[in-house]
Order: structure tokens, then C-alpha cells, then sequence
């Protein structure tokens, strides 16, 4: 239980707390928190009693330079003095130190939109937030590079995302919606099919209410399971249905490159696809057996040339930085190999588990936060030294070190769908297995619609899908166009 005196951020503090002792535990706590302030500095105490043993701490902020916020400042303090007093009872890395939200470049992104100077930002991130070092330049840079692809935003525009809920194995550690060919390709055809039509209706639906798309992305799943044929029928589908001009950024994920094929890539290309992810996740074979990818480093590098032979001059891999078995070694070995290919971006993923992944049943290990953060630092400054930047970022929960997700790119390769999903800024009409449509309303109101997830019920139920579209088109036809901004909330990170 939280006592509190001179400031009210219970929910924070609990998340915080559940982070040292678990969620299952708070119960068992007792927390008192006292905060006070004068004009040369805020002051918060935090006493901690967990069984027979109680610990305490005080944390300082000097009022000695303009704050970008007192109030979030005030939060710090208070989220500072707990998470002292809990070390005596577990230590943890916090390199994202009091910010717990989603998107912790938001911060730096409100300071920037503020008039703070990239110094600023940093040193703030650090003295008020307690935000490493390595962190702070992170989120200012990823609040820096940003700003031009969400110059481009347009209050009549929206994204077009695809699921295919079909892979050909499932990955030990995924917990996206997907189902095993060899058991559901069987509803592959039809599914197909009806997926045509749901896109056919969702674009009249939101052509009549004067809306164009901005970006298009096909992921899954396993896009690379449909065939040549139905590949090019479905690039090339959106494009007719939505007006696309060949330039619109168009995404297809190759994803495992046991199932890729020139046939398909050229199909992709031709049906006007301009932007490709491979992802190897890594380049280790070992590590490729045991998280169930049945294809080899050798297969990834074969994929990357033949999508360039297809065409692509705009390619993103993909890593995971925490996989079982691998320490910091075998990451930077990964990473040296991908970067030898010269995409257009790299995007590093820190592994998570959810309770649907395989790896978390099996309670499969993997590596500990200190040598995954070891693995992300030295990603980075391979990123940095070969000429990449940082241009977006998330976190998630149960990822370890409570570390992030980021996209990095070469100048001018920024991916418009990325960041404008993050910053919910863009509205996103989606189509397919498991899809989550996302109207950006105005005033900071979002509203999602889900797709049926399992192909048998996405077929069984098509009926109710073309209906979910529908209502995605009544509320964005009722939107406030004018309040479809950046949402820099106070309480949010």
C-alpha cells in the first residue's frame, strides 16, 4: 500500500515497485512518500516495509535552471527516492531512469517542440530524469530525426497495414498472430480471397469520406508464404484500390528467408512494393535452430541479394538483442555481418516474452540485462560508425533491462509508417488476421477496431469484418481535423 503526502503519482510509483519486488508482491508493501519543495529545490522521502525490513532515501532536484516541467519534475523526485530505497532490497538497471512510458523519446520531443536546445534536452534527461548518458543522446536524437517525416502528415491521411496470419514455423520467442502452414494453410485460399474484398471495401469506405493513403505496410506473420502470383495480385490490389503513387512509401516484410523466392520478390516489386524488411533476427545458425527459423545465415544473405537483383533500393533487417544462448559477442558478430550487407536500415529489437510466446512457456533462457545492454551499446556505435542515425523508438512491456526497440536509417531512408504509428498522429486502416485498425480522432482521442485473429474465424465471421470497416469510416468521417496534432501529454512519456 502507497502513502503519499505533498504529491499524488500512486500509479507510477506502483509500476516502479512492481518492477523491484513484482506485481504479486505490492500487496505486501508498505510504501510511505512525502515530497516537499522551496525555492532552491524539490525534495522527495521514500520508506519502504517489506516483512521484518524497511529501507529509506531521499532524492533531490535543484531548482537551479528552467525546468521543462515542475510537475513531471516533482514525479522524478518522488520515483527517484523509491526506486533508492528499493535497491537495498534488489538492484536493477534503469537506464531510461524515471520515464515509464511507451515512447520515451516523447519527453525530448515535447522539450524540442518547446524551444529547448538539443543540450538542453540531454542534460535534463539526465539531472531531472535520471536518464543515462547513452540514453539522453538516444531520445534526443530519435526526437531530432522525426521532425521531417512527420512534417509530411496530412489531416486527410492514413496508413494501410496487411496481416498475414500464416508463417511457415513459429518462432520460439513470437507472440505476434500467426498460425503454422502445415497445420492452417489449408484456410490460406479462401482467406485470401476475402482479404481482397475486405481491402476493396475498406478503400471505398474511406475514399468517400475524402481520405488518402500515406504508407502502406504488409506484415504478418509470414507475407513471403503466399505465392508469386498471389503476391503480385495483392501489391498491386492496394495500389489500384487506394490511388497509390508509385512514390508512396509501400512496405512488404520478406521476413524468413526460407520461404523467399525471386518469383515472389519480382512479383512484389512489379505489383509496386518499393520498400523490403528482411530479418534474420541474427546471423548465428545455432542460434536459428534453437528459436525454430529454418533457414541459415547463408539463406539471409542470399535473401538481401536477390531482393537488390529484384530491384529494392530501400531495405531494412532486423535484429533481436537477447536471444537464447547469445551473449554480447555473438550480437556484435551479427551485426558487423548485416551492416556488411549496406541496408538502407537496421532495426534492434530487445527480445520480450508474452505468455503466448513458445519461449516462455518452455521458460527457454536467454541472456541478462547487463549483457543485453552491453549488446544494444555496442549495436549502436557499429550504427553510428557506419553512418546510420536513430529515427524511432519504442519500449514494451516484459522486455529485459526494461530496454528498447529502435529503428535506425541512413539519411533520407526514415520510414514514415514507423514513426507515425508511434506517434499516433496518422490513422491506420487495417486489413487481415488479427489487424488493428487505429482512428486518430483529434484532441488526443484514439480509437481502435480489431480483426478476428484465427483465419477459420476471420472466414466464418467476413460479415462482421466488413461491418468493423464501416464503423472505422463513421468515425473518422467525424474526426476533428483540426485537432489531429502531436499529443504532448503531461502525464505521459
Amino acid at each position: 500500500m502507497i502513502y503519499q503526502s505533498g504529491l499524488d503519482c500512486r500509479a507510477k510509483l506502483e509500476l516502479f515497485s512492481s518492477m523491484y519486488f513484482g506485481r504479486g508482491s505490492l500487496d505486501m508493501l508498505l510504501i510511505h512518500s512525502r515530497f516537499e519543495e522551496d525555492e532552491d529545490e524539490m525534495r522527495a522521502y521514500t520508506e519502504i516495509v517489506y516483512g521484518r525490513s524497511s529501507s529509506s532515501a531521499e532524492a533531490v532536484i535543484p531548482k537551479d535552471r528552467r525546468l521543462f516541467s515542475e510537475k513531471t519534475a516533482r514525479e522524478s523526485a518522488a520515483i527517484r527516492s523509491l526506486c533508492l530505497a528499493a535497491e537495498k532490497f534488489r538492484k536493477i538497471p534503469l537506464p531510461w531512469g524515471t520515464l515509464c512510458g511507451v515512447r520515451p523519446a516523447k519527453m525530448a520531443s515535447r522539450m524540442r517542440a518547446a524551444g529547448f536546445f538539443a543540450e538542453e534536452i540531454r542534460s535534463q534527461l539526465e539531472d531531472v530524469y535520471f536518464v543515462s548518458p547513452e540514453k539522453a543522446r538516444l531520445a534526443a536524437e530519435v526526437a531530432e530525426n522525426e521532425e521531417r517525416p512527420l512534417s509530411k502528415v496530412s489531416p486527410d491521411g492514413f496508413c494501410v497495414y496487411v496481416g498475414i496470419p500464416f508463417c511457415p514455423s513459429r518462432c520460439s520467442y513470437c507472440s505476434f498472430v500467426s498460425r503454422d502452414m502445415r497445420s492452417a494453410g489449408k484456410y490460406l485460399d479462401e482467406f485470401f480471397t476475402l482479404l481482397l474484398e475486405e481491402i476493396s471495401a475498406g478503400a471505398k469506405i474511406l475514399s468517400g469520406i475524402g481520405m488518402r493513403c500515406q504508407s502502406v505496410y504488409i506484415g504478418g506473420g509470414t507475407p513471403a508464404v503466399l505465392s508469386p502470383e498471389q503476391t503480385y495480385r495483392l501489391c498491386s490490389h492496394i495500389m489500384r484500390e487506394f490511388s497509390i503513387s508509385p512514390d508512396t512509401e509501400f512496405t512488404i516484410e520478406a521476413g524468413r528467408a526460407d520461404v523467399l523466392t525471386a518469383e515472389k520478390l519480382r512479383a512484389a516489386k512489379d505489383g509496386g512494393a518499393n520498400r523490403i524488411s528482411v530479418n534474420p533476427q541474427t546471423m548465428n545458425d545455432r542460434t536459428l535452430r534453437l528459436i525454430n527459423r529454418r533457414h541459415t545465415a547463408a539463406e539471409v544473405v542470399r535473401a538481401f541479394e536477390l531482393c537488390r537483383k529484384a530491384g529494392f533500393s530501400n531495405i531494412n533487417m532486423d535484429l533481436i538483442a537477447g536471444l537464447p544462448g547469445e551473449r554480447a559477442a555473438d550480437f556484435a558478430r551479427s551485426s558487423k555481418e548485416v551492416l556488411a550487407l549496406d541496408p538502407e536500415s537496421v532495426t534492434i529489437h530487445t527480445l520480450y516474452k508474452k505468455r503466448a510466446a513458445r519461449m516462455s512457456e518452455e521458460a527457454v533462457s536467454s541472456a541478462d540485462s547487463a549483457e543485453v545492454a552491453k549488446m544494444l551499446s555496442e549495436g549502436y556505435l557499429a550504427l553510428y560508425e557506419s553512418g546510420y542515425s536513430p529515427y524511432y523508438m519504442y519500449r514494451q512491456k516484459n522486455t529485459i533491462g526494461n530496454l528498447e526497440n529502435t529503428g535506425w536509417s541512413k539519411k533520407g531512408y526514415e520510414s514514415f509508417y514507423n514513426i507515425a504509428i508511434m506517434e499516433e498522429m496518422t490513422s491506420i486502416a487495417a486489413f487481415g488476421g488479427g489487424a488493428s485498425s487505429k482512428a486518430v480522432l483529434g484532441g488526443g482521442r484514439v480509437e481502435r477496431i480489431f480483426n478476428f485473429k484465427e483465419p477459420e474465424e476471420y472466414i466464418r465471421r467476413f460479415d462482421e469484418i466488413i461491418e468493423k470497416k464501416k464503423l472505422l469510416g463513421e468515425l473518422l468521417d467525424g474526426r476533428d481535423r483540426s485537432g489531429i496534432k502531436r499529443d504532448f501529454d503531461e502525464d505521459t512519456e
